[in-house]
C-alpha cells in the first residue's frame, strides 16, 4: 500500500523473507524497533501463521540476540548481570 509508512522499507536493521525490523520513526524511547511483515496487513491477526512466526520469533529473536545493538541503543550498563 503506497501511503502506509510501514510498507516502505526504510532503515532496515534486519530482515527475512516475510518480515523486517526498523527503527520506530515515532519512538517514545531511544532504540525502539518495529518488527513488521513485508506484506500490508491491518493487524497482527490478519497475518498468516508464517508471517506471525517471522515477526514474533525469527526477526525479534535475532534482534534480542544482538547485545551490542541493544547496548548501543539503550546505553545499558555493562556491569549489569542477569
Amino acid at each position: 500500500m503506497p501511503d502506509c509508512e510501514l510498507c516502505q522499507l526504510a532503515e532496515v536493521v534486519l530482515e527475512n523473507d516475510l518480515a523486517y525490523a526498523r527503527p520506530d520513526s515515532h519512538a517514545l524511547s531511544r532504540g525502539h524497533m518495529l518488527v513488521v511483515p513485508k506484506r500490508h496487513v491491518a493487524d497482527f491477526f490478519a497475518m498468516t501463521a508464517a508471517e506471525q512466526g517471522a515477526v514474533g520469533l525469527n526477526v525479534a529473536a535475532k534482534l534480542l540476540a544482538w547485545p551490542a545493538l541493544l547496548r548501543k541503543a539503550y546505553r545499558l550498563d555493562p556491569s549489569f548481570a542477569t
